[in-house]
């Protein structure tokens, strides 16, 4: 009995198999004889994966980029477009063209109304007519600023609830954890941008409290059409968001700060900070507002300098 050493018999099964030709690229390759047993050959995946492909590349319609897409994609739309950045610059008329033809044979009913708060006419179909409409988010929510029976609707609905030890406790294991370094630098740098902090602002739906509507008024009363509350985001500055702004040609701010919120601030930080702008600032404390006396005579003397 004849002895085949490791590399004999490896030769013998080589010269046992055939070379066959890669029905995609064309490419000569070897196949062993348990693989030639398949009626198609490839010579590596992505040949086997592009020649069961179909569909062809196309050109995207607003950067002109090249890339391949499927026969069941081509048939969906006729303008391709490569990634979502270029779908969202699409132009939108002929969507609308064709939303507005698809709803031509149907009679939606509906009618011609007004926004609850800038007065634009719209059009809305009789299901969404409710009893305040709008024609945009912003105006929803300056409504929701200025509407009192919205704003008694939501002081009764958190009227006498108040969070009891064990929800406390809860609260606190929740947000107990360790702070991300990385994540403080990113959002330090966010907060310095003025824009950033007015989209914060206008999200959170900020309003005056009781304490703010008071010194308006106060301030209303005692120097008309000199003082305007923007401490809702209207006006931001190095980041911050000021209480209230002069808008007679004088800059000059005036900051309220409450007792409890603000009880470990300096005001004189805040002053620095504004005067680098050219602002000055005057601090009023929220103790200060008993004193009705004494607290004329400081807007009035802090109003009177520098004019």
């Amino acid at each position: 009995m004849a002895l085949f050493s490791l590399n004999e018999m490896n030769k013998q099964k080589i010269k046992s198999g055939k070379t066959v030709i890669c029905e995609n690229c064309g490419k000569e390759i070897y196949k062993t004889p348990q693989a030639l047993v398949q009626k198609h050959h490839y010579c590596s995946r992505k040949c086997f994966s592009s020649h069961y492909r179909k569909g062809q590349f196309v050109i995207c319609a607003i950067c002109g980029k090249q890339f391949w897409m499927e026969n069941w994609q081509l048939k969906i739309s006729k303008k391709y477009y490569c990634s979502r950045e270029c779908w969202r610059k699409r132009d939108m008329s002929e969507i609308s063209k064709k939303i507005s033809n698809t709803l031509s044979g149907r009679k939606i009913k509906g009618k011609f109304i007004k926004c609850s708060y800038c007065g634009k006419t719209i059009w809305k179909a009789n299901c969404f007519i409710k009893k305040h409409n709008f024609c945009s988010n912003k105006c929803k929510c300056n409504f929701r600023k200025t509407d009192e029976e919205t704003n008694k609707k939501i002081a009764k609905s958190n009227k006498g609830k108040k969070r009891t030890k064990e929800m406390r406790e809860a609260q606190a294991k929740r947000l107990k954890g360790i702070p991300c370094p990385a994540h403080s630098k990113r959002m330090t740098k966010k907060w310095r941008d003025n824009n950033y902090v007015q989209k914060q602002m206008y999200a959170r739906n900020v309003m005056p409290n009781k304490t703010e509507l008071f010194l308006d008024k106060f301030l209303g009363n005692l120097l008309p059409s000199e003082y305007k509350f923007v401490g809702d985001g209207q006006f931001i500055l190095a980041g911050k968001c000021p209480d209230f702004v002069n808008i007679n040609g004088q800059k000059k701010i005036v900051e309220l700060y409450g007792d409890y919120w603000h009880k470990n601030d300096n005001p004189q930080d805040r002053i620095n900070l504004f005067k680098q702008f050219g602002y000055e600032t005057l601090v009023i404390w929220e103790h200060e507002l008993k004193e009705l006396d004494s607290l004329t005579a400081k807007i009035s003397n802090f109003n009177s300098e520098h004019k």
